[in-house]
């Protein structure tokens, strides 16, 4: 049935000359919420400790190793830090709940969005680009572009990052009042930080999802049909990653700290960023931003989990193309008949690909 199915689509297919990409759309989706549940799962503590790091205004390198260690603890464990090592990691936890809502459609509308983007934009403006920056760097650009707009409407879900980053850095905040009480009560209030939101957003995601491509580009994939290897992957996906550390997460202390302050006293990004250099340094603040960004964005994770749902698909010759999904699924191992990529990554996502099954 399904076989007969796949036939009368492909005739469909044929006939008006589009390429079916239901089944496309499916892992897309699916492959972007799993990738946002098992990040929250394995990285919420590690986002926490970034979270609460970027927030504090007061320098951590001290005079010493010892007295750097000891701003550390403070700052990272807030009032855990004398605390054991076990009540220490669960100190991590706060916003769960938060962070649950918002990965989930966060990674679903950015990962699952960008090639939805990237295809009309590649249909509507590709030979434009192709004729003025050449064929590598026009496909290059259109995925930057295309991420890049995907980036900036990510806003949308400010509200709910927001709760996450006071729930993570000032759970006093939010102590006693329900979310519908939060909601109702602070309404546009919860979108504070959001032109800065959009200026981090804007370049990372260009970069993100442009280095990707850059990297593909440069190794080959693409051309003549060829698919990308395991390695390939995991490489562009650091590549892209790397990159968009780099360029965003200055930026990102900023917006936390808008994000962090207590709802009847806000200030602006102008404001803290004049505090921050005038107290901390400018290079402390490249160490907050950085040094920490660099760890919390797992560059394999971020990308591997979801940009393979779909990327590869993208790479394939036209007749195969609607025939092979990927599914990403976190599991430590399997072996699956049929399959021609390998199981791991290093941080235990796992991703399979169907043939003709989705």
């Amino acid at each position: 049935m399904v076989e007969q199915d796949k036939k009368e689509n492909s005739k469909q297919d044929a006939a008006t000359g589009a390429p079916n990409t239901s089944g496309n759309s499916k892992a897309r989706v699916l492959g972007s919420a799993i990738a946002g549940i098992s990040e929250l799962a394995l990285f919420h503590p590690v986002d926490t400790i970034a979270k609460r790091l970027m927030s504090t205004e007061t320098r951590i390198v001290g005079a010493n190793i010892s007295g750097t260690a000891i701003n550390l603890n403070h700052a990272i464990f807030r009032e855990s830090c004398n605390k054991n090592a076990v009540q220490k990691f669960g100190s991590l936890f706060p916003g769960v709940g938060f962070g649950a809502a918002y990965k989930i459609l966060q990674r679903v509308y950015k990962f699952g969005g960008q090639p939805v983007l990237k295809d009309f934009l590649g249909n509507k403006y590709g030979a434009e680009f192709e004729n003025r920056f050449g064929h590598a760097n026009g496909r290059t650009l259109i995925a930057a572009v295309s991420g890049s707009l995907i980036g900036i409407g990510e806003v949308f879900l400010l509200p709910l990052d927001a709760l996450k980053v006071k729930a993570q850095t000032a759970p006093e905040q939010l102590k006693g009042r329900g979310v519908v009480d939060i909601f109702a009560k602070e309404g546009f209030g919860l979108y504070r930080g959001a032109g800065w939101t959009a200026a981090r957003n804007a370049p990372g995601s260009f970069a993100l999802f442009g280095g990707n491509a850059a990297a593909k580009t440069y190794m080959g994939v693409g051309e003549d049909g060829q698919r990308a290897t395991w390695a390939q992957d995991a490489l562009s996906s650091a590549a892209g990653a790397t990159t968009s550390i780099a360029v965003a997460q200055p930026l990102d202390v900023i917006k936390t700290r808008i994000q962090n302050r207590p709802f009847d006293s806000p200030e602006s990004g102008v404001s803290i960023i004049s505090k921050l250099v005038k107290n901390e340094g400018f290079g402390e603040r490249i160490a907050k931003s950085q040094g920490v960004g660099v760890f919390r964005r797992r560059a394999f994770q971020n990308q591997r989990g979801c940009v393979d749902v779909y990327h590869s698909s993208h790479y394939r010759d036209e007749a195969n193309r609607a025939d092979h999904q990927i599914l990403m699924i976190p599991i430590v191992t399997v072996s699956l008949p049929e399959t021609d990529r390998p199981i791991i990554n290093p941080f235990f996502m796992m991703y399979w690909q169907f043939d003709r099954i989705l």
